[in-house]
């Protein structure tokens, strides 16, 4: 693997590692705090405007990585910190300011001495840890961190220390792939654990979503460990027995849509009632969708055995009710004008159903989709002599309804 390449897969990783972290920091923090993301730091909580935790996310391919004293990590988060400082005074004294890094913290570093109080069996000594970095600063021939080291001696003894002493670094942290773990072992309690993927899934893609939005507005977005318990116990209740998750890639229906020519049996059943071009339209778009989110509950393997044939059955005996119904009304002899009209009213009448797959999953496009695909084997039609327009033929023995 080339240096450029290499870089390219660091830096890459490093952002997916930066949303997952501040997804799993929100699940592990208080209510009260809100989580922004490319604000005030990599990750900030604040409240009420102000933040009170600024952090900074470093995340290492290669395990061995360290942060000694003379660490680029440690120095750039460093000059970091102490230009928030220098533009939000007030934040030197109040916020903390915490590095979460993949990598280790040797003994005796200024990092090892830096970790959360008694960690390790280490104490923060911070008057060390200043006169260590002020001899590096001093002393260092690295001059890719001249401006850091600059900027440290500049901002003074007496407020280095402070900052120093609002710095809590949590080294040897989890890598981009176990923070996944960790988040899937919190959403544990919300779903069935035969479902523990699929709502992992779901939910890490609401995430991402979310962080897509807010990083493309002027102003940061702000989101509280509230909004995202909602996301959560969303996704998780479509996994329920009486549920059935809405999951369907609306870049896979578009190509579906795109590929439908319009000699399709169900375009041709409604081509007989003259409708409007939306009509159609509308009609393609659901049968693409609900093929898609039947094939995805079937491949899943959420539907009970034989569920998604009862319930063509169930659509199948509300359609006969109505079918049989606008046949007595049409009686021997209707003319063309009637059996438009009629097909038109029966069609309109049963897309506005509420025959559900499951009670909690009342998406309308599955019921609509279903009924197109039904029409597109030719089980239901919506005008009297839909038969013989399309050239049905009945088995030996079946009478007309």
């Amino acid at each position: 693997m080339s240096p450029t390449s290499h870089s390219a897969k660091e830096q890459t990783l490093g952002y997916v590692y930066q949303l997952q972290l501040a997804l799993l920091l929100l699940l592990e923090s208080d209510d009260g705090f809100l989580i922004s993301i490319e604000k005030f730091d990599d990750i900030a909580f604040e409240t009420d405007g102000t933040p009170v935790e600024l952090v900074q996310a470093k995340h290492h391919v290669n395990k061995q990585a360290n942060l000694t004293n003379y660490s680029v990590d440690l120095w750039k988060t460093i000059r970091v910190w102490i230009d928030t400082c220098n533009r939000r005074p007030d934040l030197l004294i109040r916020t903390r300011f915490t590095l979460i890094t993949t990598a280790s913290a040797p003994p005796d570093s200024v990092c090892y001495f830096l970790r959360q109080a008694n960690s390790y069996g280490s104490q923060r000594d911070i008057s060390k840890c200043y006169s260590e970095l002020l001899e590096v600063a001093q002393t260092s021939e690295n001059a890719s961190l001249r401006e850091c080291f600059d900027s440290f001696i500049a901002f003074g003894e007496t407020k280095a220390k402070t900052l120093l002493g609002n710095i809590y670094v949590f080294d040897n942290s989890p890598r981009v792939d176990e923070t996944g773990d960790r988040i899937r072992k919190r959403l544990r309690v919300a779903c069935h654990p035969k479902h523990e993927n699929a709502v992992y899934e779901r939910v890490i893609g609401a995430w991402y979503s979310r962080c897509i939005v807010a990083l493309c507005k002027e102003e940061p977005s702000l989101y509280s460990f509230e909004e995202i318990r909602e996301d959560i116990v969303g996704i998780s209740s479509e996994y329920h027995a009486d549920n059935l998750p809405i999951n369907i890639d609306d870049h896979r229906v578009k190509q579906a849509i795109s590929g439908i020519a319009g000699n399709e049996s169900f375009c041709k059943q409604l081509q007989l009632l003259r409708p409007a071009e939306l009509l159609i339209k509308k009609a393609i778009e659901d049968y693409c969708k609900a093929s898609a989110q039947r094939s995805n509950w079937i491949n899943d393997g959420l539907l009970f055995p034989d569920e998604l044939q009862k319930y063509e059955n169930r659509l199948l005996d509300a359609w006969q009710i109505e079918f049989g119904s606008m046949q007595s009304k049409l009686g021997s002899a209707p003319n063309e004008k009637q059996m438009i009209n009629a097909g038109l009213n029966l069609y309109t009448e049963m897309l506005r159903k509420s025959i559900f797959i499951r009670e909690k999953c009342t998406e309308g496009f599955v019921m609509r989709g279903s009924y197109h695909i039904l029409s597109n084997d030719l089980r239901v039609g919506w005008r009297a002599d839909f038969s013989e327009k399309l050239c049905v033929e009945k088995p030996e023995g079946d009478d007309e309804i």
